[in-house]
């Protein structure tokens, strides 16, 4: 038993135990600290416990939700192992009432013919395992694929060299567009009076750049295109006299004066080789000839190395 006694600096406390007794004295203080720290490690207890049991159901919906996922996936799974069976059930049924068909379809040939049908032959359909006999349809319709493809690799082999033969033709117009657009003519046939670059003028009598060449030729001879193109004047053109200017393209233009008659007008088109005036001694002249000239860019440059040979 215990008894408690005041006394004037605190409290004695008799614990008695059988024969013994133990006196134990405390004071306000002590006993305030002893309960101040029994309140602190309860608290402490309580909180850890509380956080047990937060770490327990949050654990505990982790694996619920876990569960669910699981259970909506083996769900999945299983439909689709149905829908899998169910197909595969519907195919086999289809391929075996197909390969019955055909079975019956040779039978039906081989009766036709007078041969006997092969004997001891499974029903497919009540055994579902004879899918081992070579069906005429399906040999019939294997050699007409093989032919397809045999066929369908010389069509390709032929359009391979019909590719490649079009492309040289291609190659060759277009080699051929752009020579005849490529001054290489004689404009008429003749002698060359006068050549490129600097002389001394037949007429003016002083030393002065010749922009061309000019060919001497009976008056009335035919004056040709060096190349195709299109005509950008054809009229009087000062000294020159009556001329023909031709455009070919990529920076070249050819031009053609002193003739006595133009053939052409300015807008017109004119291939290789067309006659486009005829010769004539017009202009600043003296005598009759066709003043030729090449220009790149503008500038005149020399014609000889566009003449084809004589």
């Amino acid at each position: 038993m215990a008894s408690v006694r005041s006394l004037k600096r605190g409290f004695v406390i008799k614990l008695i135990f059988c024969d013994h007794s133990i006196n134990i004295r405390v004071n306000v203080i002590t006993v305030f600290l002893g309960l101040l720290c029994m309140s602190g490690s309860l608290y402490g207890l309580k909180h850890w416990y509380d956080g047990q049991i937060a770490a327990y159901n949050a654990r505990l919906a982790e694996l619920e939700k876990s569960n669910s996922q699981y259970r909506s996936a083996l769900a999945l799974k299983e439909r689709e192992n149905q829908q899998i069976a169910m197909l595969a059930e519907d195919r086999f049924e289809d391929l075996c009432t197909q390969i019955e068909n055909q079975d019956n379809a040779i039978k039906n040939i081989n009766e036709t013919v007078g041969k006997k049908s092969a004997k001891n032959r499974r029903s497919l359909r009540g055994s579902r395992s004879g899918v081992r006999h070579v069906c005429l349809d399906l040999k019939l319709k294997y050699k007409s694929l093989i032919d397809d493809v045999h066929n369908r690799k010389a069509d390709i082999n032929q359009l391979r060299v019909a590719a490649k033969s079009y492309r040289k033709e291609l190659e060759r117009k277009r080699l051929a567009a752009s020579l005849s657009k490529t001054p290489s003519l004689w404009p008429v046939r003749g002698e060359i009076s006068s050549d490129f670059g600097t002389r001394v003028h037949p007429v003016y009598g002083y030393s002065r750049f010749h922009s061309g060449l000019d060919i001497a030729a009976p008056s009335g001879s035919v004056i040709v295109a060096t190349a195709a193109g299109r005509v950008t004047e054809a009229g009087w053109l000062q000294g020159y006299g009556y001329a023909v200017e031709v455009d070919h393209g990529n920076n070249l233009k050819t031009l053609y004066g002193h003739c006595s008659e133009l053939l052409v007008r300015v807008g017109d088109n004119v291939r290789r080789g067309q006659s486009i005036a005829l010769v004539g001694s017009t202009g600043v002249s003296t005598g009759p000839h066709c003043h030729y000239e090449v220009m790149r860019g503008g500038v005149p440059i020399n014609p000889v190395p566009y003449l084809a040979s004589h």
